[in-house]
C-alpha cells in the first residue's frame, strides 16, 4: 500500500494549499467589488490616463453642488385617530363595575370598582290631612333624613 506517514504530510500540504487557494480567490473578489463601486472615487491620476486629448479633471470644490428648488407638496387635512382603550377585566360575579372617575376618552382611565349599596330609610309618617310634609335639610340618599315639617304658609304663598 502506501506509507502512512507521508501520505498524511501530502493530504495536509495539499489541504493548506488548498486553503491558501481559495481565500487568496476571495480576497481577489472581495477588491474587485471595491473597485467597480459606484461610491469609489477614481483619483486624479486615473481621470488623465482614462481621457482623451484635451481632457481636464474635474475641478475640486469644497463647496456642495446646487439644490435646485422643489416643489413642496400641499399638505391634507386626515381625521384625527381616536385612541382606544381596553378597560381592565372586572369581576362582574362579585360586585365589580366599570367606573370612570372623571371623563374617559375612548375608555382610557376607566377603572373597576366595587359598587356600594344605597341605604335606604324608611321616612317616619308624616300626619296626613294637616300641614306637615315630608322634609329633607340637605341631602337625604335613599330617604335617610327625611323629617316632618310643619308647613307655615306665608303672605307671598
Amino acid at each position: 500500500m502506501h506509507n502512512t506517514r507521508s501520505f498524511r504530510l501530502v493530504t495536509m500540504i495539499a489541504f493548506v494549499v488548498l486553503t491558501f487557494g481559495l481565500l487568496a480567490a476571495a480576497i481577489a473578489r472581495q477588491w474587485q467589488l471595491i473597485r467597480r463601486s459606484p461610491l469609489a472615487t477614481p483619483s486624479k491620476a486615473y481621470l488623465t490616463e482614462a481621457c482623451e486629448w484635451p481632457c481636464t479633471a474635474p475641478p475640486e470644490t469644497d463647496q456642495p453642488a446646487a439644490v435646485s428648488p422643489t416643489e413642496t407638496p400641499t399638505p391634507t387635512e386626515t381625521a384625527t385617530p381616536v385612541i382606544q382603550c381596553t378597560p381592565p377585566p372586572c369581576d362582574l360575579s362579585a360586585g365589580e363595575v366599570y367606573f370612570c372617575p372623571d371623563v374617559c376618552p375612548g375608555g382610557c382611565g376607566t377603572t373597576c370598582a366595587t359598587a356600594t349599596p344605597q341605604p335606604l330609610c324608611t321616612p317616619p309618617l308624616c300626619a296626613i290631612g294637616t300641614s306637615e310634609v315630608y322634609f329633607c335639610a340637605e341631602a337625604c340618599p335613599g330617604g335617610c333624613g327625611t323629617t316632618c315639617a310643619t308647613y307655615t304658609p306665608t303672605a307671598e304663598n
